[in-house]
Parts: C-alpha cells; sequence; structure tokens
C-alpha cells in the first residue's frame, strides 16, 4: 500500500491529523500543547509522521481531534491520545503531558475493544463507543450535550443509557459546541444538548434543552424514528447546524442559518431537517458532505464541489451570486454553488475539509487519495498558515492555483 493514499483527514483550529490507507498517522499546524504527537511542542507547517512505535507499530483504524488534543484509535480497539489540556480536566487524557501518543487506560471503558471515537473539535468533550455498542461521554457537559441527563461536567467517563438510543448499534457521533448527534447502522438519528438554534432538528421551538438522547423525525405524522424513503448514511456538524446525506444522494440540513448555511435560500433558523434543492447541485447524486463553522460542503458524483454560508475569501472562486448580509454583516451566499473548478479538471474530488474558523481555507482529498490545499492565506487570527503552509513557499498565493501548486507531500 503506498503511503501516499488518504484515508481520512480531521481538521480543528490550528492542526489536523491525517490518517493513511496503510494505517499511519501524519499531522501538522499548532502544536502549543503537544497535540502532534511528535514529541515537542513547536509548530509544523508540512505533515510529519507519528512514529508507529508509540502504537505497538499497530494500524491505525480512526483519528479525531479537537482544540488541544488528537486521538488515535488502533484497529486492535485499543485508544492512544497526545495533546494537553491547561486546565487539565479530564482525567483520562490530561493525566500525563501527552507530546507523544500514550495508551489510554482501557478499564475506564470495562476493558472492552473500542470501535468508534469522537472528539468534539470545538469543545472539550469526547465519546467512545466499544464494541458491545456501549457508548461512554466525558468532558464539557453545561448544556447536555454528553446526553447523561444532568449537565455535569464528567472528568471521567460516563456509561450513556442506551435506551435513549433505542439500544441500536450506533454508526457515528458528531459534536457541535453545544450539541450531539447521533447516527445509527439502521439509518435513524438522534441528538441531545443545546437547542437555541434549532440544531436538534426536533422541531421544537421552546425547549432550548434536552437532557438526553432524542430521536430526530422526518415525518412528524409517523411513529418511525426515521421515515424516510432512503437511509441516512452521514452526518456533519458546524457551530449550531447540521446537514444529513441520504443513500440516495439526498442532503437535508437544519439548525442556525444567519448566514445561509442550511443552503434553504433564506436565513431563518431551520428546528427540523429540510431537503436541500437538487437543482443546486445540477440534480446529481451527492457522495460527501461537509460544514465549517458558518458554511456547508457537498461534492456530487461527477466530483463537482459546491459550497455555501459565510465562504469569505471563496467568493472569487464561484462567480457572480446573489448574497446575503449575516448579522456581522459580512457577505454570505445562502444557496449551494459551485466551485470554479478549471484547475481541478484532471483530478476527480471525493471529499473536502474546511479548517476550522478559516472560511476559505480547505483540505481536499482527490479519487486517488492524494491530498491537496486551495484557498487564501488568512493571516494569524484565522491561524491557516498553519494547515495550508507559508504562502511564500512555492512562491505564490493560495488563490485559485492549481493542484500542482499546492499538492502535500507525505
Amino acid at each position: 500500500m503506498k503511503d501516499n493514499i488518504v484515508a481520512q483527514v480531521c481538521c480543528t483550529r490550528g492542526h489536523c491529523a491525517i490518517l493513511m490507507k496503510n494505517g499511519r498517522v501524519y499531522s501538522m499546524g499548532k502544536n502549543q500543547n503537544g497535540q502532534l504527537g511528535l514529541g515537542h511542542m513547536n509548530d509544523i507547517l508540512s505533515p510529519s509522521l507519528i512514529d508507529p512505535k508509540y502504537f505497538n507499530h499497530e494500524r491505525i483504524a480512526q483519528v479525531s481531534t479537537n482544540y488541544h488534543h488528537t486521538m488515535m484509535l488502533t484497529q486492535k480497539g485499543c485508544l492512544y491520545a497526545c495533546g494537553n489540556d491547561p486546565d487539565k480536566k479530564i482525567k483520562l487524557i490530561d493525566s500525563i503531558d501527552h507530546t507523544l501518543p500514550q495508551k489510554i487506560d482501557s478499564s475506564y471503558f470495562n476493558d472492552e475493544p473500542i470501535v468508534y471515537i469522537c472528539f468534539a473539535s470545538i469543545a472539550s468533550c469526547c465519546f467512545v463507543v466499544t464494541k458491545s455498542n456501549k457508548i461512554y461521554a466525558c468532558g464539557e457537559n453545561e448544556n447536555y450535550q454528553l446526553g447523561i441527563g444532568c449537565d455535569t461536567f464528567q472528568h471521567v467517563p460516563k456509561l450513556i443509557d442506551a435506551s435513549t438510543f433505542s439500544h441500536e448499534k450506533v454508526k457515528k457521533i458528531v459534536c457541535a459546541q453545544y450539541s450531539t448527534c447521533l447516527l445509527t447502522e439502521d439509518g435513524c438519528l438522534y441528538s441531545c444538548g443545546g437547542n437555541i438554534f434549532g440544531q436538534l432538528g426536533t422541531n421544537d421551538e421552546y425547549n432550548y434543552f434536552s437532557k438526553t438522547f432524542k430521536p430526530i423525525k422526518f415525518k412528524q405524522n409517523n411513529s418511525k424514528n426515521n421515515d424516510l424513503d432512503e437511509k441516512i448514511i452521514d452526518i456533519q456538524v458546524g457551530h449550531f447546524h447540521v446537514m444529513a446525506l441520504t443513500k440516495s444522494g439526498n442532503v437535508y440540513s437544519w439548525g442556525e442559518n444567519d448566514s445561509g448555511e442550511c443552503g434553504i435560500n433564506d436565513a431563518e433558523i431551520k428546528r427540523a431537517p429540510h431537503l436541500i434543492d437538487a437543482s443546486y447541485f445540477q440534480h446529481e447524486k451527492i457522495n460527501f458532505i461537509g460544514c465549517g463553522s458558518l458554511c456547508s460542503i457537498a461534492v456530487a458524483s461527477s466530483g463537482r464541489v459546491y459550497v455555501w454560508g459565510l465562504l469569505q475569501e471563496t467568493f472569487h472562486l464561484i462567480g457572480n451570486k446573489k448574497a446575503i448580509l449575516n448579522w456581522h454583516d459580512e457577505l454570505c451566499i445562502p444557496y449551494p454553488s459551485e466551485i470554479d473548478v478549471e484547475n481541478w479538471k484532471h483530478q476527480k474530488i471525493t471529499s473536502v475539509f474546511e479548517c476550522a474558523f478559516s472560511n476559505g481555507a480547505y483540505l481536499i482529498v482527490s479519487m486517488d487519495g492524494k491530498l491537496y490545499r486551495c484557498g487564501r492565506y488568512g493571516g494569524d487570527r484565522l491561524q491557516t498558515k498553519h494547515i495550508l503552509g507559508e504562502s511564500h513557499e512555492n512562491k505564490k498565493t493560495y488563490n485559485n492555483v492549481s493542484f500542482e501548486d499546492v499538492s502535500i507531500e507525505f
């Protein structure tokens, strides 16, 4: 297996982890808390291999990141973490200094193998799913986002009552700033936490919190949790909005929409799932969805890339589009708009990841598993240079340049 085939990209503010299909992990970006797992705290502007010896040379199956940490799950179900929260609140992660990956004590999870991990990229909380489908949660919980029935900070992992998600097999968990959404293998969705922007998708205008996981019903007049004619296969979250992708390639969205991030061509809060008009995607099947903090991304089966919401430096890539002003008077596109892919014509795109809080810096994966970067250098305030690299390295700005000029070398 070639080393440069990308399997997963996980970005948060200032750093990212890149998992290759051969099970190796590269990291780059900000490293003030040792979150890159390289044995030091120096920022790194290009991908650097985390030495496999720290995982006992096991293959890594999944990575997850937040502000201060990177977590890595091996194929054998062992969990490793690096980084250090200055507040040192989550005991299983911050009991020691993690400038190198450290194995997490499996006794926190009843010594069961782990099959899935989720770190909230913009908050200090995490979820761990074991082989027997038990979910453990820990960290910040002031908005009931852990789904355990109380709002107490959890210093150690706490088992979630499986009846709240009908004991269904968990496929994926995603965390927004104040809420959490859970996807089951059967394609049902559950949510918990804060609901001030309707991000729980429960169509409840007055309930600002859900203390435990509740089902999201796509058709409110039916008793099924998900009475959709098609199966939901993926979910993604931004700051306060959520997107769901169905097996047939349709996209639903809900939550905050002041910047048009729901893609419904307005700026009204969506408190229940709304289908995004397929005509915006030229009626193509959507294969990938992604969320930035205040924007959204979709990739069609043809490799076409669509973006909407608060785009800032990406406006020059989508041509003349009708825009709206959000609450802080920034231009936003409230419906999916195709990015000009003239420079991408030799590469079929499969996924695109917005670097958190950059609103215009992207990591792009092509069908052949190569990783590219695109976007304009946004300055230290947005910390885009830590993921995109210094613009002078190629003696060009990252402004609509070709793939050859911005490809990432491993």
